[in-house]
């Protein structure tokens, strides 16, 4: 079985429009290419990337860099998923806990 990831991984990406703009299309085609694979088990919106900077996208005066990565991972991806493979879940980065908690106490090692 197949997580199959969207090109994105463990930094943050710009947070204008203008890159939402191209990130829906791009999402689309590799979600029709591949949702056809008898394989494939899960959408990922991201390797890493919430984890790896979970300081910036909780700093509350940085509020425009966690609304720009919820635009695109809690938002856009999962719609592009569902409009485009209604059958495959969407999860929005590995690792994920609800409300973004990780480590020992989330039950991570």
């Amino acid at each position: 079985m197949i997580w199959q990831d969207f090109a994105f991984a463990c930094t943050l990406y710009p947070v204008d429009e203008r890159f939402r703009e191209l990130v829906r299309p791009e999402a689309e085609a590799q979600i029709r290419r591949l949702r056809h694979r008898a394989s494939l088990a899960l959408w990922c919106g991201n390797n890493e990337i919430w984890m790896l900077n979970r300081e910036t996208v909780t700093d509350p005066e940085k509020i425009e860099i966690r609304t720009a990565y919820e635009k695109i991972f809690h938002e856009m991806l999962p719609e592009s998923v569902a409009e485009n493979d209604a059958t495959t879940s969407y999860w929005p980065s590995s690792p994920w806990r609800r409300e973004g908690t990780h480590g020992h106490e989330a039950g991570e090692t």
